[in-house]
């Protein structure tokens, strides 16, 4: 473990261990899940790299008449669990406007070691 494992682990209270694009780095017209529903996660981040509109929705289905729009070329979405309680934890869907759109996911996941 590293100085920033350390420090991060001091932050949340617990160990941690991060996921990047843990279920998907591509989306097209159809929606997918981007972030499985985990009662673990911390934090997540999630952001658009395409040059296409995304819309991001938590339990439903995203559109754009529903969703949170992440803007192309670098537009982002991001939730911690101090602020966001629940929420973190609950599965995620995105839909692009168009297809092979790219995204990027950074999770941040707690779990309690097996000695305390």
């Amino acid at each position: 473990m590293g100085v920033l494992d350390d420090l991060i682990a001091k932050e949340f209270g617990v160990k941690t261990r991060h996921y990047i694009n843990r279920e998907i780095a591509e989306v097209g017209t159809t929606a997918l899940k981007v972030a499985r529903a985990d009662n673990d996660r911390l934090a997540f981040l999630i952001i658009n790299m395409s040059a296409n509109k995304m819309y991001l929705a938590p339990e439903v289905t995203p559109s754009s008449e529903q969703g949170i729009i992440l803007a192309a070329n670098g537009g982002y979405y991001g939730a911690l669990w101090s602020e966001e309680l629940h929420l973190v934890g609950y599965q995620w869907n995105i839909v692009a406007a168009d297809a092979s759109s790219d995204l990027f996911t950074f999770e941040v996941v707690g779990y309690k070691s097996e000695k305390g």
